[in-house]
């Protein structure tokens, strides 16, 4: 069994880092995996390989086979190298295969190279998740195995060392000069399967000897090897440092470093870590590794420490040669203590170290050490690599901590180093049946509430965000080690009455940490039936159903609530059922092998008995083609994936859900089977080369697409320096480039010089950041996490950035963090009335891009805050107070002059105005959790990128809610609906509802403004374009019949084939417009909505304008003014932003001289521009479809 690659702590504050970085990127991480490649050759250490090289050496003739002893029966020797013995079989009872290897052109020649006949392992992944409440399970009986366990374990354990997992061999065949094989196969074995054992060559599958091609052709891919030896360091007098033994069984661990976020999501890239033991001479080779890639190798022996050798490449048929020095290794010895000064016993110590890289962290590990604390609290960590080390403690029950940074020498001991762990908080309880008997053993799982995985508030409820304990004899629970929460608690039971087994579930949301005597009813779960037919009506035989819980508020990249599999066989009528579920709303997949799967259809299991459901599965299509190099040239190794659209959107619609992908062939072939009908988009990405530009397909039941081209592209270099502040080169910092629009991530750190470089870079726009050393920002996080704040200034001030335009087959140079020419001390105070308000200031200067000037300064609880400003000129600056959850803020944009000066002072007075109110659900009770908005009304001033006033909060435990800081006006209140129209997994069960011309004067607390909600519906349709043609990345907005936005900003983009979904919509009547490009529609599009339904409705566009207002006074200078578009039904339709206008916004800057509108449907508008001194004109304008239309306005008295 292999080790964890990194403490639970460390795997939660990179998420929390990712989270505050990279926002969605979280989710990648989340979702690892640590499966043996599909295609990887057999891991062997090199004992292993000296035997098999004698008896390669026994002159075997091309075509020879043999059961895996080398005599007419299997023999039980093959130790390390062919894993357990199987059952003997008999040559002359044997079925023979004969067929070819295809070896890719350029492999190099390989002795070694054998195919093997060997037992399938079975799938060792978990079939299920924890679903809520508990394990997704059949069946009342396997509920009850597992929950036949009398309390959870509570004390922690060392996870053993790997050690070598060999499959078990059959028998094995050299592979003749021209490739070909004859190999023996005991008959009436079905658990058989077919793969090579070379140094370079490797299978993308294994094959299942039941389905072997006929003729039987292996297409080998060519990989890399890496071979090696630990040596004794030695010291400067020419001594050894060690004792060459001290290599023995080393553990050897070769690890990818990606350079790329987007391909952490494939599923070929958790192939990695590669492991192996080493020799007694020191000697060890890792066979077939998948290239090329960027790697890290390092060594952990038994007692002493050695070198990590970074980051290098490897490319196909390389055989890469490797030395690494055996040390003494350092020593730390400490304490760990709660946090009132108490020992610990038992605690789990690793020492672990970090790089530059990020994206090393996702497979690193193999030098780590781990060791289990003694009972008085003590601990020592021997065998330590000289360097910056992270130490930390974790313990079952206390909150996760990030421990301390020591710096170390080879030999050196570093004493007293004292782990502080946090009790955290807790939660009792009982749990009881209905009929108040006490759920004996019951599991009761609490878990972190969806809404708290982001915003300034995650940082802290991430530390303890789960906790486990079962029921004792009487019922009762104690959740331990808990942090700031809420959460969802859960408890799922089993109990056997009158000889029958039942099973109960249960779950509550948004309990408060330091509940007391909770007490939680187990309420009987449900159960499923239903059909899997192919289009035609007709059953399947054998399937599998998949099924997940549909949980309100969670956030897209933290995956299902619960997911689950169950498989049916030799089903005459196609029906199934599937038991145990908890009540609440799930949904259910069918899919039949080598056939295709159904579309998802969500249940509400709140009846006893609900409806049976019918599951269409139609049959897969496929698509085959071919990868080439710019010049034309195949590409073998290429990744070829299925997109469902362009852009972070798509990855979100998709979730954290698998997307078809292979692997190109040596002759640059590949096929995509398993695909789903409908339209969809292929691309390819290379180590070599920039990624594909994406192809649109669309693919009817059944369809076989050939012939296809996926053309990758040279791509540009981004090569750069990172400086410190005063102008000297800045090494190991954390370099990011993101391309937002086609949502692409790559990373990279600066060497000894500073420099970087990112290769092989789609041309476009991208924003390329640096960040500390990743040990420096643990740093920062751990004290962040343990003071329960945190400063998202002092964090984004620490980034250098800047935009750069890459082209293809170009380079581009930047500069991070060179010293401003003009710096800007500005300091100052935020207040409301006389008071300070702690608040956050983000200062963005016009022109140019936003991204590559934003600055943040915190104000302290006297509202006193300081920032160093890079250039003087204009500045919209935003007053944020963030709340805990993804985007919850209220927010006041003010827009000031910053002189050229050497300081400043600067003193943002916030309105004194407010409103409040209450949200109610449809039976008069007050609503916790549900969202309210406010924007404002009418004139819209230029350079404000939210209107001026923008709030997005939720009410507390009565319902209630406070929007502050609000200047005299008119406003747009919206409670209810779904946080980013569902677009982050938001699933509200409170429809939307808004009030406008909410009017509002200076200074006044405006009370009384309530709202009372009711069910929620769902919209659904296609986006077209004036040809029936779907249309991709198309904003949706939605109106009420009273012609009221229900959102100013739509996060709704539609995929590549159009469709769109829009959840936590209201009862009611209402109209849809889309925009996107030069595109939008008239707006019209109906759909009447119904709680707990779904509603259809498409939307068609046509050609747009895009309306570019510009503003002069009297004397024909530039001015600023507040403007408001209306439409010919006196709809205001400036104000209205897509996700994709906020990435253009912050990539390319903004002026408060100019407002760009639209785009806007053909038709008549009125375009009104109002000046700060109350000067105002009207101007009408009709737009028909061109695609810029200028309208000047002249403001004068």
């Amino acid at each position: 069994m292999a080790s964890s690659p990194l403490p639970r702590s460390t795997t939660w504050i990179l998420v929390a880092l990712l989270v505050l970085i990279g926002g969605g990127a979280a989710w990648l991480f989340l979702f690892q995996r640590n499966e043996d490649s599909t295609g990887a050759a057999l891991a062997r250490d090199a004992a292993a390989a000296a035997d098999a090289a004698a008896r390669r050496d026994a002159a075997i003739e091309a075509g020879d086979a043999r059961p895996a002893g080398g005599s007419g029966l299997v023999e039980a020797q093959r130790n390390a190298i062919d894993g357990a013995s199987v059952a003997a079989f008999d040559l002359a009872e044997a079925l023979w295969l004969e067929g070819k290897v295809l070896v890719p052109a350029g492999a190099p020649a390989d002795d070694s190279l054998e195919v093997v006949l060997r037992v399938r392992k079975a799938d060792a992944a978990p079939q299920a998740r924890a679903e809520r409440g508990g394990e997704a399970r059949g069946n009342a009986d396997a509920l009850a195995a597992a929950l036949d366990v009398p309390e959870e374990r509570t004390e922690e354990t060392l996870e053993p060392e790997w050690e070598p997992d060999p499959p078990q061999i059959v028998s094995r065949a050299a592979v003749g000069p021209e490739g070909g094989f004859r190999i023996a196969a005991p008959r009436e074995r079905t658990d058989l399967e077919l793969a090579l054992d070379a140094r370079f060559l490797y299978l993308e599958a294994p094959l299942a000897i039941a389905e072997l091609p006929d003729p039987l052709v292996l297409e080998a891919r060519l990989g890399a090897c890496v071979r090696g030896r630990l040596v004794a360091a030695r010291a400067a007098d020419g001594s050894t440092l060690v004792a060459q033994h001290e290599a023995d069984g080393a553990l050897v661990t070769l690890a990818r470093v990606e350079q790329s976020f987007e391909r952490l999501s494939s599923r070929s890239y958790w192939s990695a870590p590669r492991r192996v033991r080493a020799a007694a001479d020191g000697a060890f080779e890792l066979r077939a590794v998948p290239a090329p890639g960027s790697f890290s190798c390092t060594a952990k022996p038994h007692a002493v420490a050695a070198a990590e050798l970074a980051e290098f490449p490897l490319v196909p048929g390389e055989l890469r040669e490797l030395e690494i020095p055996l040390m003494r290794g350092a020593t730390v010895r400490g304490i760990v203590r709660d946090d009132e000064g108490k020992p610990i016993p038992r605690a789990k110590v690793t020492g672990v170290r970090f790089g530059g890289n990020m994206m090393a962290l996702a497979g690193s590990g193999g030098s780590a050490r781990r060791v289990l604390g003694a009972d008085d609290g003590t601990f020592t960590l021997t065998g330590l690599p000289p360097g910056r080390m992270r130490v930390i403690a974790e313990r079952r029950r206390f909150l996760a901590s990030l421990g301390k940074s020591v710096d170390l020498a080879d030999g050196e001991t570093v004493a007293n180093v004292e782990l502080v762990l946090e009790r955290g908080g807790v939660i009792t309880g009982r749990v009881v049946w209905p009929d108040q008997s006490p759920a004996v053993g019951a599991r009761v799982e609490a878990d972190l509430d969806p809404s708290q995985y982001t915003g300034m508030g995650a940082m802290t409820a991430w530390r303890g965000r789960s906790s486990r304990a079962r029921a004792a004899s009487d019922g009762t629970f104690e959740l331990l080690g808990l942090g700031s929460g809420p959460f969802g608690l859960s408890a799922r039971g089993s109990r056997e009455q009158e000889g029958v087994r039942s099973s109960g579930a249960a779950h509550a949301d948004k309990v408060a940490v330091g509940t007391r005597e909770l007490v939680v009813v187990l309420q009987p779960t449900r159960a499923l039936a239903g059909r899997v037919v192919d289009s035609r009506g007709e059953p399947y035989r054998a399937f599998t159903i998949e099924y997940e819980a549909v949980e309100a508020n969670r956030p897209f990249w933290l995956g299902p609530a619960s997911a689950s599999k169950q498989s049916f066989k030799d089903v005459a009528d196609g029906g199934f059922a599937i038991a145990d579920l908890a009540a609440g709303r799930w949904k259910f997949r069918a899919e039949v092998a080598e056939q295709g799967r159904s579309e998802y259809a969500e249940v509400d299991l709140v009846e006893a008995a609900p409806a049976p459901l019918v599951l269409v599965v139609k049959a897969a299509a496929s698509a085959a083609g071919l990868v080439v190099a710019p010049d034309g040239s195949p590409v073998a190794g290429a990744r070829v994936r299925t997109m469902f659209g362009s852009g972070p959107w798509a990855t979100m619609q998709m979730g954290a859900e698998e997307r078809p992908e292979t692997v190109s062939d040596a002759q640059g072939r590949f096929e995509l089977r398993g695909l789903d009908v409908g339209r969809m988009k292929l691309a390819a990405a290379s180590e070599s080369w920039a990624p594909s530009e994406t192809i649109e397909i669309e693919l009817a039941e059944g369809q076989a697409l050939t012939d296809l081209r996926l053309q990758l592209r040279v791509g540009g270099r981004i090569l750069g320096t990172v400086h410190k502040k005063d102008g000297q080169p800045s090494a190991g910092r954390s370099v990011m480039a993101n391309n937002t629009t086609a949502g692409d991530s790559k990373m990279t750190s600066s060497d000894a010089e500073g420099r970087f470089e990112i290769a092989h870079v789609r041309p476009g726009s991208w924003q390329v950041i640096s960040m500390g050393a990743f040990d420096q920002m643990f740093d920062q996080v751990s004290k962040s996490a343990e003071d329960g704040k945190v400063d998202p200034a002092a964090w984004m001030n620490e980034m250098q950035m800047a935009m750069v335009e890459v082209e293809d087959g170009k380079d581009t140079h930047v500069a991070l963090g060179a010293p401003p020419a003009d710096p800007i001390r500005v300091h100052g105070r935020i207040v409301a009335g006389k008071e300070g308000v702690q608040a956050l200031a983000t200062f963005l200067a016009e022109g140019g891009s936003a991204l590559s000037s934003i600055k943040l300064a915190s104000a302290n609880d006297q509202g006193e805050f300081e920032i160093v400003l890079e250039k003087p000129g204009q500045y919209t600056i935003s007053v944020q107070q963030l709340t805990d959850g993804m985007g919850r803020q209220n927010t006041i944009e003010f827009s000031r002059e910053i002189p050229k000066v050497a300081e400043h002072e600067l003193v943002l007075e916030l309105p004194l105005g407010s409103i409040s109110g209450t949200v109610l659900g449809a039976d008069n009770q007050p609503v916790e959790g549900v969202r309210v908005s406010l924007s404002t009304e009418g004139a819209i001033q230029a350079g404000f990128l939210t209107g001026g006033q923008y709030n997005e909060i939720v009410t507390n435990a009565r319902g209630e809610y406070r929007l502050p800081w609000l200047r005299a006006g008119t406003y747009t209140i919206g409670a209810g609906g779904s946080f980013f129209g569902g677009l982050l997994g938001d699933r509200a069960s409170h429809g939307r509802a808004v009030r406008t011309g909410i009017a509002l004067a200076d200074g006044q607390n405006l009370e009384g403004i309530d709202f009372r909600l009711g069910g929620a519906g769902e919209i659904h349709g296609r986006v077209l374009d004036a040809r029936g043609e779907p249309v991709e990345a198309a904003a949706v907005f939605v109106r009420d019949e009273d012609g009221r936005l229900l959102e100013r900003v739509s996060m709704t983009m539609s995929d590549s084939a159009g469709r769109y979904t829009i959840t936590g919509i209201g009862e009611g009547e209402y109209t849809l417009s889309a925009r996107q490009g030069q595109l939008a529609s008239i707006e019209g599009a109906a759909a009447r909505v119904r709680a707990g339904e779904k509603t259809e409705a498409d939307v068609r566009m046509q050609p747009a304008t895009m309306l570019l207002i510009s503003l002069v006074d009297e004397d024909d200078k530039p001015t600023r003014a507040a403007v408001v578009v209306l439409d010919s039904a006196g709809r205001q339709v400036n104000g209205m932003l897509s996700f994709q206008d906020m990435v253009e916004t912050m990539q390319k800057g903004f002026t408060s001289l100019e407002q760009r509108v639209g785009p806007l449907a053909p038709g008549s508008y009125k375009v009104t521009a109002t000046a700060a001194n109350g000067v105002s004109k009207t101007k009408p304008v009709t737009l028909n479809g061109q695609p810029e239309r200028s309208l000047r306005i002249k403001l004068k008295e």
